[in-house]
């Protein structure tokens, strides 16, 4: 009886060290995990927004690549910030960080019902550069965003930014009158303003032949 019950306790006792062994295994694995997960957390909050928070309920698009100088490109209409594609290679490659900005309204930003104009425009540009927390930017825009981002300058000066880039600027207006015989007829651009209450489509179309490249250019 004694062999036996000392044989019992002798499996008792190993069977108490493997579960006593597992149990450590589980629990060191379980703080590895935390760990990896905390871990993980923190590279991902280092990561960039796709979307900046100007006001409650809007948020703007924007695309953040590369890193050195910041570059700031605004869009023109009817675009978004993807018009600046091959842009953005370019000056990743050469050391800049290039941030564009799709304006609300436009692309995959907020299009909220209120109020849209330069002004506006120009406080959600300032709210992006903010809360990336750039310093000494070029600003550069592209038609309408030419004129966007002379109205941001003459608003909020130097403050942030170092220099100002103009491609193809909407500036100092973008239809002809008798002392500026640039840009488009006012009839014109009446009738684009009424065609994008019956055929948006058409209205996209006919704007896209404005631009310098053709239908043939480009490949399909």
């Amino acid at each position: 009886m004694q062999k036996e019950s000392d044989e019992y306790l002798s499996k008792t006792i190993g069977c108490s060290k493997r579960l006593i062994s597992k149990t450590l295994l589980l629990f060191t694995l379980l703080i590895l995990s935390i760990k990896m997960n905390a871990q993980s957390k923190r590279e991902t909050s280092l990561t960039r927004e796709e979307y900046i928070e100007v006001e409650k309920n809007v948020k703007l698009h924007v695309t953040d690549l590369g890193n050195g100088p910041a570059v700031v490109l605004i869009h023109g209409l009817p675009l978004n910030d993807a018009m600046f594609e091959y842009q953005y290679q370019e000056l990743v490659e050469k050391g800049y960080r290039v941030v564009g900005i799709t304006l609300r309204g436009f692309g995959k930003s907020s299009k909220p019902f209120g109020t849209y104009d330069y002004n506006v425009f120009a406080e959600d540009i300032e709210e992006v550069i903010k809360k990336l927390k750039l310093e000494n930017v070029t600003l550069g825009g592209f038609s309408m965003g030419g004129a966007v981002a002379i109205h941001y300058v003459a608003k909020y000066g130097n403050k942030h930014v170092s220099k100002l880039a103009l491609f193809g600027a909407a500036a100092p207006i973008w239809t002809q009158r008798d002392d500026y015989p640039y840009g488009l007829r006012i009839e014109d651009l009446n009738g684009l303003i009424a065609l994008s209450k019956t055929n948006r489509p058409l209205l996209l179309q006919n704007i896209s032949k404005i631009f310098g490249a053709t239908e043939t250019s480009i490949s399909p």
